[in-house]
């Protein structure tokens, strides 16, 4: 792995061995046949949500992760909606 964040974030360690951008991650892992690049038995985190984050989540199970943990950076949706009428 070791490829460099497109999006950087602006926190530290994100250039670090291993660290990748999910639209990245999601297009290696479709096109790879290299296991050193697929997540199998490895620990992934997944910083965001959306429908991007969980592709992430679902192909790094998918692909044997040895355990998958996400983070949302926005905050928690309400319990109830709270739209004006």
């Amino acid at each position: 792995m070791g490829l460099a964040t497109t999006h950087p974030l602006g926190v530290p360690g994100e250039e670090l061995e291993g660290v990748q951008d999910a639209v990245d991650f999601i297009a290696t892992l479709r096109q790879t046949t290299d296991l050193a690049t697929l997540p199998v038995g490895r620990r992934v985190v997944v910083i965001g949500g959306g429908d991007t984050g969980s592709d992430c989540v679902g192909t790094s199970n998918r692909h044997g992760a040895a355990s998958v943990v996400q983070f949302e950076l926005l905050p928690q949706p309400p319990e109830v909606e709270n739209k004006p009428l």
